[in-house]
């Protein structure tokens, strides 16, 4: 397999680029490299597992422990049976917060937008995951 070295490519940072602009392109780039090492020498992506997300939603909205440690069991059981295949895990994570809360006896007010801003998805996703 050979690697191209692409001169070009800091010829598309431009100075007028936003620092933001600058570290997508730049996530871009390493996604597009990513992608294309792994194909090209047949290494397996691993699968984020959802649980691992929880923690990640749950900090900045200071959700309680009970409802991480709800959620956290709910998105287990899904593991064990690969019930999530082609779903982002974030999405699945903050579906099992909004679920472990409602669960929980709405413990704390935790909405769908709230943890879709967090989460950087679709208000319409929480609810279909949900």
């Amino acid at each position: 397999m050979r690697v191209d070295t692409d001169e070009n490519y800091q010829a598309t940072l431009t100075a007028t680029d936003s620092r933001a602009d600058r570290d997508e392109k730049k996530r871009e780039r390493v996604k597009s490299d990513y992608q294309y090492l792994t194909k090209g020498l047949n290494i397996p992506t691993p699968v984020p597992e959802p649980h691992r997300f929880v923690a990640q939603l749950s900090s900045p909205l200071g959700v309680e422990v009970e409802i991480e440690t709800t959620a956290i069991q709910m998105l287990k059981t899904m593991e064990d049976q690969d019930e999530y295949a082609g779903l982002r895990p974030i999405g699945l994570a903050a579906a099992a917060i909004y679920a472990g809360n409602i669960v929980r006896g709405k413990l704390q007010h935790i909405t769908q937008a709230d943890l879709a801003a967090e989460a950087d998805i679709s208000d319409v996703s929480i609810r279909k995951r949900y």
